[in-house]
């Protein structure tokens, strides 16, 4: 399980970096809402491959479902 989170993870900011950043917002959101509740992209809102997407409108609800699984 732990691969496949570091997969979709990597998947994300490939697709961040190489100007995707829509399928990067879906990847991360698909891979938070079905990974279990724990650390599972903690580092998200921290990481420079996903630094542009701060800015998009679907970052915010992103940080909301990574706030509720910490929670």
């Amino acid at each position: 399980e732990g691969r496949l989170d570091d997969a979709a993870l990597l998947t994300a900011g490939d697709q961040a970096l190489g100007s995707r950043p829509a399928e990067a917002l879906r990847t991360l959101e698909q891979l938070l809402r079905s990974a279990p509740p724990g650390r599972t992209g903690w580092h998200v809102p921290i990481d420079p491959a996903f630094a542009h997407l701060r800015r998009l409108d679907g970052f915010a609800e992103l940080l909301s479902i990574l706030a509720a699984r910490a929670a």
